[in-house]
Order: structure tokens, then sequence, then C-alpha cells
């Protein structure tokens, strides 16, 4: 057995549960040790990023990132060596080039390492997008749009149907 496996193989005795939990969450673990290299990812990690576990182990946490992203995760590293968690936004590159925005949520470990959990924010940044265009064309239409709830109370209400029943 390597070094390097051994050094995994003794960070990970004990906890074969929480690894398990590890490889049917919905969310992206990475595991860091005390300088901050790989250790362990979880399966939607490597999805995520294209990387295999095999190819993460040993490589800086910030290998991941962009530039931005970086100087992000760097000032982190302090908060952590003083045993606190923190949170925070930064954009994943993965193997293809792809930029995917995550929030991080990182938290040290006993022996001084760091476990971070990163959520996709792709999707809810499309939404949110997607949302904005909507609110604009509603809020901007000369024509009315009304919506009624089921009990028939006004959950909507834009300036063109304002303009023509001369309500605000």
């Amino acid at each position: 057995m390597s070094k390097k496996a051994l050094e995994t193989d003794e960070i990970f005795r004990g906890i074969a549960h929480p690894i398990n939990i590890a490889q049917t969450m919905n969310e992206a673990l990475w595991i860091g040790d005390k300088n901050h290299k790989t250790v362990y990812v979880n399966l939607v990690f490597e999805r995520l990023s294209g990387f295999s576990l095999a190819e993460c182990v040993g490589k800086d946490c910030i290998t991941f990132f962009n530039e931005e992203g970086k100087k992000i995760i760097q000032g982190q590293h302090g908060t952590r060596t003083k045993g606190k968690a923190s949170e925070y936004e930064a954009t994943m590159i993965s193997k293809t080039g792809r930029k995917i925005p995550l929030w991080i949520s990182g938290s040290p470990t006993q022996d001084g390492g760091t476990m971070g959990i990163f959520t996709n924010l792709t999707r809810l940044k499309e939404l949110s997008q997607q949302e904005t265009l909507s609110r604009q064309i509603i809020k901007n239409s000369k024509e009315a749009i009304v919506v009624l709830d089921k009990n028939r109370k006004i959950k909507l209400w834009n300036a063109g149907a304002s303009k023509i029943f001369d309500y605000e």
C-alpha cells in the first residue's frame, strides 16, 4: 500500500458509515488534509468536476476553481485553522472547462483538515434569471395582467391593469 493510500486509510478508519452517506448525498463532498490536499471526494464531486477520485487525491483544494474562487478559498483557510466553519460562493472549473457556480460550506476536521460540501447553483441561477425576465415582461407589458389565487384574491396586478381598470 502506498504512503498516500495509508494516510487516506488512516483518515477514514472507523467512519465507513459517513462515507456511505457521502456516496448517496446530492451535494458534492470534498475532504482535505491539514495542508489543503485532497484526500477524498464523493461520486457527486467526481461527476460535477469530471475528475476521478484518483485524479483528485493529493491535489490542492484550489486546483478545481477559477482565479477568483482560489482567492476566496485561500482567504477561508485562516477561518478553518481557527476551528470555525464558513460558507461562501465560488466557481469551480470542471475538467472540460465548464464553469460551475457553487455554494460551499466548509468545516474544519478534528485532524486539522477541512471538509467541504458543495451545492451546485447552476439551475438556481438559471431559474433566477428566468424569473427576473418574467417579472420585467409582466411589469412593462401594456396589456392588463391580473392573476388570482383559488379564492379569487388578486396575487398579481401589473401597470397595464392599473391603466385599464384605473386602480393601483
